[in-house]
């Protein structure tokens, strides 16, 4: 079931879910929806129910739950790609801009992870603006804005 506007994230967890990746699966309504609208200041809001995600909070990462993260990205992904439920692009300020401001504050006593992960982010930049147009338009993300800009 998609929602209103073209969204496909209950699709695609869904998906995920019957492909047996463990991720938080949204509950359908008696009437066979999975969300109604919500009155909440600023106007109306989607919502939706979702079953209970089993983790726990991670502030300062190490590298075992780093990799933890990575395996579990990885499934998602691979599971993922034969998910027919239409593309979502985004652009590099969603992809790569806004993370890497995001994880600025965990790293501000990493100062050697944070030059690496600028480093990084830097190539990424690099090797992205190389590419041809048409090679950016492939699968689909687990988030939620459209388009690459």
């Amino acid at each position: 079931m998609r929602l209103a506007g073209g969204r496909c994230e209950v699709d695609a967890l869904l998906h995920l879910g019957r492909k047996g990746v463990r991720v938080a699966l949204p509950v359908m309504r008696r009437d066979g929806a999975y969300a109604w609208s919500l009155s909440v200041p600023g106007g109306e809001r989607p919502a939706l129910l979702f079953t209970y995600a089993n983790g726990m909070s991670v502030s300062a990462p190490d590298e075992a739950s780093c990799r933890l993260l990575g395996r579990a990205l990885a499934e998602n992904h691979s599971a993922g790609d034969d998910f027919d439920g239409g593309p979502a692009w985004f652009d590099l300020e969603q992809m790569l801009e806004q993370p890497i401001r995001m994880h600025e504050p965990l790293l501000q006593q990493r100062p050697k992870d944070w030059r690496y992960l600028q480093g990084l982010a830097q190539r990424l930049r690099e090797r992205i603006a190389a590419l041809p147009p048409e090679a950016l338009d492939w699968g689909f993300c687990q988030s939620g804005s459209p388009g690459w800009k």
